[in-house]
């Protein structure tokens, strides 16, 4: 097969069904050891918020990787070089970090029934709270460090993810007004709310070019 595609398509493929395998055995150890002790994932309202936080976090795990390792990074991440990786580093570690917050807030809220009986409800608000705070600091200092390219692209993404956000889950939303439907819980919404996004910014990328092999 490898001899059948261009050298940067092969790059490309590899980096995919690296990330695959990985993700599909990190999803399925984490199911293992977690079903019936932090929730019942055969439950929308918990194994959404799930697949959500383990989509963010192992996006962040890798990026991070990348840039804890430059050698690494170069061949996970789609970037030219090792001195790319390292020069792209404040930005691809606040990235990273950011993933992998959001990652953890999804899947605190999926666990928050199970976590609150072992912990208490205050103490499971606090962690929650607090790691969405870290987000948001991250966030507004991020975003006042963005170049125009990097604007342009989150605020095409924002505005795809939330006109698609709002089509999938009005139309739930009135199918349910109608008896048509179950309605969704809110932690349901929120995650159905994060993968949207998640594709949103990867089609938006994808438009513009920049998921286009860099090197062989």
């Amino acid at each position: 097969m490898d001899k059948l595609l261009p050298s940067p398509t092969r790059r490309i493929v590899r980096q995919v069904a690296t990330g695959a395998i990985v993700g599909a055995a990190a999803t399925g150890l984490f199911l293992f050891l977690a079903d019936g002790k932090l929730g019942n994932f055969a439950d929308l309202s918990v194994a959404l918020p799930v697949a959500a936080g383990l989509s963010y976090g192992l996006i962040g795990l890798f990026v991070a990787l990348g840039v804890a390792a430059p050698r690494a990074g170069a061949a996970l991440l789609n970037v030219e070089d090792e001195a790319e990786v390292r020069e792209q580093r404040p930005m691809l570690s606040s990235g990273a970090l950011a993933c992998i917050l959001l990652g953890l807030f999804m899947i605190e809220l999926a666990v928050a029934p199970a976590l609150a009986a072992s912990l208490g409800p205050v103490t499971t608000g606090l962690i929650a709270g607090a790691t969405l705070l870290a987000l948001i600091v991250i966030w507004m200092r991020e975003s006042s460090r963005m170049d125009e390219l990097n604007k342009q692209l989150s605020l095409e993404a924002t505005a795809l993810g939330f006109n698609i956000a709002c089509l999938l889950l009005g139309g739930l939303g009135i199918l349910a007004a109608l008896g048509r439907t179950i309605a969704i819980e809110p932690v349901t919404a929120l995650a159905a709310i994060a993968l949207v996004q998640l594709v949103a910014i990867f089609w938006v990328a994808g438009r513009r070019g920049l998921l286009a092999p860099r090197r062989a």
